[in-house]
């Protein structure tokens, strides 16, 4: 899905050939969290065709590449859903918190600023819950290694927090949101971001059982 997830993304922005993909798939370092193939690119085009979420169009003026493609509100309404529901959930998941940092402009300012609020607060009785825990078992001292699995989840947590608040800050502040940030510098600033946090959170997964 999240393949899907990313051509609907790029495809919505303009018109574009398979060979444009897969140069920013390259460019933006897919394969680091996402394995594809070029084939896998033009077999998910032809899937998300026949479902009515891309359309195909015939490109004249190149002879070797003839055809180029461009999302249909269907599915725009599909890539919207999902970035939607993945922000409302619970789950962490690298790919998908990617994918939403860097086509969150598709949604509006209004859907954007009311999803991220919502999330914020979320996350600060998450972040509340796990420094109670870490205070908690500082005061014990039972497991040193339980204890740093904790601090590491509290700067998860706080990290977590400052992406999101990044980025309703500049929902609340830029004039044009939909064009706040250009595709290739949007990756960018969510791969920087990421590596702020995601490198403690599999690890700390596997020692403390948080929701």
């Amino acid at each position: 899905m999240k393949l899907d997830l990313f051509i609907l993304g790029c495809v919505s922005e303009k018109p574009i050939k398979v060979k444009s993909l897969l140069e920013i798939a390259e460019y933006v370092k897919l394969n680091k969290w996402l394995s594809y193939t070029p084939e896998k690119f033009v077999e998910r085009l032809s899937s998300l065709s026949e479902l009515g979420y891309v359309k195909c169009y015939e490109n004249n003026g190149d002879p070797i590449e003839k055809h180029f493609f461009s999302s249909t509100e269907l599915g725009v309404e599909y890539l919207h859903s999902n970035l939607k529901t993945y922000i409302k959930s619970n789950e962490i998941d690298m790919g998908m918190i990617i994918l939403f940092l860097t086509f969150s402009n598709h949604l509006s300012r209004t859907e954007i600023i009311a999803l991220i609020e919502r999330k914020l607060e979320s996350l600060s009785v998450k972040l509340k819950k796990t420094e109670e825990m870490e205070k908690n078992i500082e005061e014990i001292g039972d497991n040193k290694m339980r204890e740093l699995s904790l601090k590491a989840l509290v700067n998860f947590r706080k990290s977590e927090v400052l992406i999101y608040e990044e980025l309703l800050y500049h929902a609340k502040e830029h004039e044009d949101w939909n064009d706040f940030l250009v595709l290739k510098d949007q990756w960018e600033y969510s791969l920087w971001s990421l590596r702020n946090f995601l490198s403690f959170y599999f690890f700390t997964k596997l020692l403390v059982n948080i929701k």
